[in-house]
Parts: C-alpha cells; structure tokens; sequence
C-alpha cells in the first residue's frame, strides 16, 4: 500500500477545532490511497450484511438511513495492514494536545445508500461511556457532497455536554435549541474532517443513484496510566 502524505493540522487549524469543534484537512490522502480504502470498505461491508455495497446494492429503503459496520478490521484484514489509523492518531495528538500513546482507535464503516433518508442531529458521546475526551476522522471514500449527504455541524456545541439522546431506528437522536449557524462540509477524494465526539452534526439525504461511503476512525483519549495497555488493544 503506497504511504500516506502525512499532513499535520496547522496550529491555525488546531485552533479553529478547538473552538468549533470539528475542523476539515484538505488532501490527506491520494486518490490511489482512497481507492484502496474503498475496496476494504466494499469488503467489510458485503462481509457485514450479505449485500454488495454497490450502486444496486445495499437496500435503498429509507427507514434504513445508514448502514454502520463496527470493527470492519475484522471483515476486510487488509484494513490491518492501513497506515490510516496511525495517522489518524497522530492527527489527534495535536488536536488535543495528548501523546498519541494516549488514544484508544477503532475503525467503522459508514454507508449512505442511495435514497437513505436524514442521519439525524446527534453526538457520538451518546454511543459510548464517559470520559467523552475524544473525536472522530471522518474519511470519505465517495466525494461527500451536499446532494448524497455530507456532514454538517454545529460550531461550538462540543462545549455544552451530552444532551439527552432518544433511541430511533437504532440511532440515538438529539433535538438541538438551533441550527442558526449549521455548516455543512462537502469533501473531496483525499479529504477528511475531524470533529469532537461532543460536537452535533447530522448528514442529509442521499439523492443520487449511489451509496456514499465513508471510514471513520474514532479515537478515545485514555489516561496516561493506561496508555501503554490501550496502545496494545487499538492494534488487536
């Protein structure tokens, strides 16, 4: 597999995350890294739910709005052999001003199919136990646009806690005070976006003939006590 460029986020870029809460790096990888990337995902996911995750493919019902595949690691073992979530971990210890031996990583797929509906406002903290010190390198594998469903955030609520999530379709749900101020993120191949695991952010629609698929490596920070132990788990 050909190397990664190896971007850091700029201390403009730190700082901007920081303050929103999500931030986007442009050209992280190349277009012949993502296309690998794709062929895993495509893997894992066939492998997860028996359907080719296709243009014809995974169902386009629209009470199935995402199709997520937890530790896809396990369903495409090439995905072992990416560079991506060391990267990704390096990318957090500057966001978050920790040593990389300090963040716990685990792969996810993400799959909009073509017609799925609105991934609705949520925050990732609600999916896992506190601490909620962490975030997410979103990876698109698809250009994420606003007609097949890109992220779109709510600068600054990474700052207000966990809100009270209802369990809908087996997604949590939150209802924000407001969405004045929303930003939507399309990405290009090679692009990525990182947001806060406190941080409320939605994805629209997919409106095209396409599924729109997207890796996330979600990154914990841990303790430093227990840093050399969660270094070891991230790699199983």
């Amino acid at each position: 597999m050909s190397s990664f460029k190896g971007l850091s986020p700029t201390p403009e870029e730190a700082t901007f995350f920081r303050a929103n809460g999500f931030v986007t790096l442009r050209g992280l990888l190349s277009h012949d890294e993502v296309a690998e990337l794709a062929v895993s995902f495509d893997e894992a996911v066939k492998r997860a739910t028996g359907r080719s995750p296709g243009a014809a493919g995974v169902s386009s019902d629209r009470s199935e709005p995402l199709v997520t595949v937890v530790s896809p690691e396990a369903k495409a073992p090439t995905l072992r052999a990416s560079r991506l979530v060391s990267e990704a971990r390096r990318i957090m210890s500057v966001l978050f001003e920790v040593s990389e031996e300090q963040l716990l990583c685990g792969w996810r797929c993400f799959l909009k199919p073509s017609g799925g509906d609105v991934t609705p406002w949520h925050q990732d903290a609600a999916y896992r136990p506190p601490p909620h010190h962490g975030g997410t390198v979103w990876v698109p594998l698809d250009p994420a646009t606003m007609e097949n469903g890109c992220l779109e955030y709510l600068p600054g609520s990474h700052r207000g806690g966990v809100l009270e999530h209802a369990l809908h379709a087996n997604h949590f749900v939150a209802e924000p005070d407001g969405v004045v101020g929303a930003v939507s993120c399309p990405l290009s191949l090679g692009d990525v976006s990182v947001h806060n695991c406190l941080t409320m952010h939605r994805a629209g629609i997919n409106r095209t003939a396409r599924p729109r698929r997207a890796f996330a490596v979600v990154c914990q920070v841990v303790p430093e006590i227990h840093a050399t132990t969660a270094s070891t788990r991230s790699n199983e």
